[in-house]
């Protein structure tokens, strides 16, 4: 067996049959992988008998989004698929719309481990062969991402692929900020850094949506920020815990476009 690009496989055998004595060349080349399957082989004996052959396969399936026929190597039929799309949110409402920008090569995750397939040029990938009737998480992958800032407001989604459906998912994405800042003690006027505070950005609602812990010098980074309104405040339990007080909360305002704040101490 001699494994070629693509998929391919070339076989070269020769028998010797003992009980008629004769021997037996074949070869043969094969493709199981990629857009179709192709199988030719052929045999000659000592005997002057020969034969060949040809098998071609092709499984269709139908991406729903643009109408392309899809076509595989492997059988499709008993398994689901799903067709995932990407974007740019620029207005932030979860939907693709005018103004939206398809992301291209975009990877995902199934079931934690990493896919092959990566987003075409209108932002949309293609997964076939998925296990049917059962749990699938489908995640996204942000290291296949070109900038850190982007990232998705829905990290995952969690399907029962079934045969012949094409489940259709939606990641939006969205330009995220950044915050910095030093968290000190201040005594008798006095300011000295402090570490190991919990930080807490919390959205609407009072709803957390971010926590981190100042290093030992004081420092803080909390990066991935979503556009939107925060408070920005040392946890009130840890505060009570340590018998401190706090001197006040930040307003904190990401803008669509991503906002990079510094000093926020």
């Amino acid at each position: 067996d001699y494994y070629l690009a693509d998929g391919y496989v070339a076989n070269l055998g020769l028998a010797r049959t003992f009980a008629n004595a004769q021997y037996r060349l074949s070869g043969g080349l094969n493709k199981s992988l990629g857009s179709f399957g192709l199988g030719l082989n052929g045999f000659v004996t000592s005997r002057h008998e020969y034969g060949a052959g040809v098998q071609l396969f092709m499984a269709l399936g139908i991406e729903p989004r643009e109408g392309r026929v899809m076509t595989e190597a492997q059988p499709m039929a008993s398994s689901g698929a799903a067709s995932l799309r990407v974007f740019l949110d620029r207005n932030l409402n979860g939907v693709m719309d005018e103004g939206d920008e398809p992301v291209r090569n975009a990877g995902f995750t199934l079931n934690g481990g990493n896919h092959m397939a990566r987003t075409d040029a209108n932002g949309v990938a293609y997964l076939s062969r998925l296990p049917s009737y059962q749990h699938l998480d489908i995640g996204f992958d942000t290291n296949t991402l070109d900038d850190p800032q982007w990232q998705p407001r829905v990290k995952g989604v969690r399907l029962v692929p079934r045969p012949g459906k094409v489940s259709e998912v939606d990641f939006a994405l969205a330009v995220t900020g950044e915050i910095d800042g030093t968290t000190f003690l201040l005594v008798d006027d006095v300011r000295r850094p402090i570490g190991d505070l919990e930080l807490e950005l919390v959205g609407p609602g009072r709803k957390v949506a971010a926590t981190m812990k100042s290093s030992s010098d004081g420092y803080y980074v909390i990066p991935a920020v979503f556009p939107g309104m925060y408070l920005l405040r040392i946890s009130p339990a840890q505060l009570q815990r340590l018998g401190l007080s706090d001197t006040g909360m930040h307003l904190i305002e990401i803008a669509a476009d991503g906002t990079l704040l510094n000093a926020r101490d």
